[in-house]
Order: structure tokens, then sequence, then C-alpha cells
């Protein structure tokens, strides 16, 4: 289900094979797994926000992260470290637009602690 409340096959157009070449048939509806059929729409986003729609390793991660302070604080601190090492690789003239590259663990757990703080 999408937010709309459509199905997923209902919620993506595929443009119709004709305007690519071939007859009038449409691509087959696939989920994101792999065509496995199951078809997950949350991001990596409404985990954080605590409205996953499955279990996956990002919301067991924080999941446990909020459970133990003292996990909390460690894993806030290596996460900051390797943030810390990876802006001191770039120059002090780069542009402000130009990516840094961290790891999806650490990007959620850190917004999720600022994100705690403005509650």
């Amino acid at each position: 289900m999408t937010r709309s409340g459509e199905t997923f096959s209902n919620a993506v157009v595929d443009p119709p094979a004709t305007a690519q070449g071939g007859g009038a048939e449409r691509a087959p509806a696939a989920g994101f797994g792999g065509g496995t059929g199951a078809n997950y729409l949350a991001t990596a986003w409404d985990v954080i926000c605590g409205q996953s729609q499955c279990c996956n390793d990002l919301s067991d991660f924080l999941a446990e992260v909020q459970d133990s302070p003292p996990l909390r604080a460690g894993a806030t601190l290596r996460a900051l470290t390797r943030m810390r090492s990876e802006l001191e690789r770039i120059p002090e003239s780069s542009g402000l637009s130009d990516p840094v590259v961290i790891t999806l663990q650490d990007a959620s757990l850190l917004v999720t602690q600022l994100l705690s703080r403005l509650r």
C-alpha cells in the first residue's frame, strides 16, 4: 500500500511497450526485493521516524540503540568520529554542495539523535 491508499501495482505506471518499439503490453510490476513480490514502500526516513513496514537491519539497529543508553553513546561517538574523518579528507575550498560519504547506519543514528533533541 502507498500512503495514498493505492496498491503498489496501481501506483507505478510503466510506459507502454509500444513507446519503446514493442507490443502494447506493459512491463510486469515486480517488487523491490528482486522480483520476490514483496512490495515495501517504506524508506530509510520512515524507519528513522519509527514507521517501518518490515523488520530490517536498520530498524533492528535503531531499536537496539534506543534501548541501551551506553550502546547509544558509544555508537554516536563512533559515528561522529567517522564523520569527522570524512570531513577531514575534504579540502577547505570545496563547494557547499560537494557530497560527503557516510554510511546509512551513521546517518540514521545521528539524525535520530538530533530528532530526539527536538521533541
